[in-house]
C-alpha cells in the first residue's frame, strides 16, 4: 500500500486596510464553512487576537447513479480560527476544520448494495503567516494537513497534507485581485495542483463579487442587516476506507467531487456574528472508488439535487 507524507507551506496575498463598513463585513465573515482547500486570507491588519467560530450542517436530497443505485449526502462539522499579529507586518492565523459525512449511498450489485460504508471523517490543520505592507501588496504562507478516513480505517494510513499559496494587490478601494496556486497530495495517487483565482469587487454600494476558495459568489445587500448571495463552489472530498474484511474495498479509497451552486439568505446583526440558509442544487457529483494499489474499482457520477444547507459564524 503507498504512504503519502504530509506536506504544508504556501504564498499568498491580501488587502489591508478596511473599506466601506459593508465592505469588512463581507470579508471578514465570507470563509468557506466546508472542507478547505487553503486558509482563509485575512483583507484587514488587526491589532489583536481574532477568533472565530463556524457550525453548519448540509443535506442533499438523493440523486441516481448513472450505474444504478443511488446518493443522498449529509453533512455536519464546524471550524474554529484565530488569527494573531506579530509584528507591525505579520500575523499568524490556524484554522481547524472538523467535518463528519453521513452518506446514504446504494451501490450497483457487486459493490456493497445499500449503505456500504460508515461515518467518514475529515479534519485539517491550516497554519498561515500573512505578510501585509503599506504598499498595494500583501502576502500569505501556509500549509495544510488533514486526516480523512472512514471509522475504523488505518489512523496512520489516513493523512495527506499540501502548499498553497497566493497574492492580492489593491487597485482601488472597491477592487481588488490576486492569484493564488494550492497543491496537495492524494491517497493512491498524483499530487493535485489547483488555481485559487482571488477576487473582491464592489461596482456599487449594494453589488459584492468576491472568491472563496474554488468558486464565485455575488452577493446583493438587500438591508443593512440582511443579504442575498449567489454561490458556487468546487470541492474535492477523499477518504481512506476501513481495513475490515466486510469493508467495500478494505484499506482503499473513496473520493467525492462535487460542484454546488446555492441561494444563500443571511442575517448579520454585526460584525461579529451571521446566521445563514442556503438552498440550491448539487450540479455535478463524482464517486470513484480505489483499491489500495491505486486501481479503480468504480467510478460514476449522479444526477442533480436540490440541497439546503444552514451556518452561524460568531467572531470575537
Amino acid at each position: 500500500m503507498k504512504r503519502h507524507i504530509c506536506l504544508a507551506c504556501a504564498l499568498a496575498v491580501t488587502v489591508i486596510p478596511p473599506v466601506a463598513s459593508a465592505q469588512q463585513i463581507d470579508d471578514q465573515l465570507s470563509t468557506e464553512d466546508q472542507t478547505a482547500i487553503a486558509a482563509p486570507i485575512p483583507t484587514e491588519r488587526s491589532s489583536s487576537l481574532r477568533f472565530r467560530i463556524t457550525p453548519y450542517g448540509f443535506f442533499s436530497a438523493k440523486a441516481d447513479l448513472d450505474q444504478g443505485g443511488d446518493v443522498a449526502l449529509r453533512r455536519a462539522g464546524y471550524s474554529i480560527g484565530l488569527s494573531t499579529p506579530i509584528n507591525d507586518q505579520w500575523t499568524f492565523g490556524f484554522d481547524f476544520v472538523n467535518e463528519y459525512s453521513f452518506p446514504d449511498i446504494t451501490t450497483p450489485g457487486g459493490l456493497g448494495g445499500s449503505d456500504p460504508f460508515n461515518t467518514l471523517i475529515g479534519a485539517q490543520l491550516l497554519p498561515s503567516f500573512t505578510w501585509q505592507g503599506e504598499g498595494k501588496w500583501s502576502w500569505q504562507l501556509g500549509g495544510r494537513i488533514e486526516f480523512a478516513a472512514e471509522e475504523r480505517a488505518d489512523f496512520g494510513e489516513s493523512f495527506i497534507g499540501g502548499v498553497f499559496g497566493s497574492f492580492r494587490r489593491k487597485e482601488s478601494e472597491t477592487f481588488t485581485w490576486g492569484l493564488g496556486l494550492a497543491v496537495f497530495a492524494r491517497f493512491e495517487d498524483s499530487p493535485w495542483v489547483i488555481p485559487l483565482p482571488e477576487l473582491r469587487w464592489r461596482p456599487s454600494e449594494s453589488l459584492f463579487i468576491y472568491s472563496e476558495r474554488v468558486g464565485i459568489n455575488v452577493q446583493g445587500t438587500i438591508t443593512d442587516d440582511w443579504f442575498l448571495t449567489l454561490k458556487t463552489r468546487w470541492t474535492p472530498r477523499e477518504y481512506r476506507l476501513s481495513d475490515d474484511a466486510s469493508a467495500v474495498v478494505p484499506g482503499g479509497v473513496l473520493r467525492d467531487e462535487s460542484v454546488v451552486v446555492g441561494l444563500e439568505l443571511a442575517y448579520r446583526p454585526s460584525l461579529l456574528m451571521e446566521f445563514s440558509l442556503e438552498l440550491g442544487g448539487v450540479m455535478y457529483q463524482k464517486f470513484e472508488l480505489l483499491d489500495s494499489g491505486g486501481n479503480d474499482q468504480f467510478k460514476d457520477t449522479t444526477d442533480p439535487a436540490p440541497f439546503i444547507a444552514a451556518r452561524m459564524r460568531f467572531q470575537f
